[in-house]
């Protein structure tokens, strides 16, 4: 875990468009007050995940509670879809359940491979 200032550093970076102190960000998280400004924990951990690496989340929340955050529904406000799907496996390895070992169970894994690999510039001298 984290010393205070460090956690009142990182919520201080996250919260710059928010009219809310990050003390009172850090009180919610801690359970000391149910809401910051009409900001309530849920948001307070989907902007977490937006915002900062795994590593700085456990430190700021702890582990526990960093896995119980990694809810199906605080991952679905995330964006864009690669850190949705992210933390989707993130949530899916840390509580044990199977994962799928690629994108090819997918739709459009194929398509999506093909324009990864061969972009149009192997194309353009044609």
């Amino acid at each position: 875990m984290f010393t205070r200032e460090r956690k009142l550093e990182l919520l201080a970076g996250i919260v710059w468009d928010y009219d809310t102190d990050p003390e009172t960000l850090l009180a919610v998280l801690e359970g000391r007050q149910e809401k910051a400004g009409g900001v309530d924990k849920s948001a307070i951990y989907r902007r977490l995940l937006r915002a900062l690496p795994w590593q700085n989340i456990v430190g700021l929340i702890g582990a526990d509670e960093a896995i119980a955050m990694l809810t199906t529904e605080n991952i679905a406000h995330l964006w864009p879809r690669e850190l949705k799907e992210h933390y989707e496996r993130l949530r899916k390895i840390l509580r044990g359940e199977p994962v799928s070992p690629s994108e090819w169970d997918s739709p459009n894994a194929c398509a999506r491979l093909r324009q990864r690999t061969f972009s149009h510039r192997w194309y353009r001298a044609q």
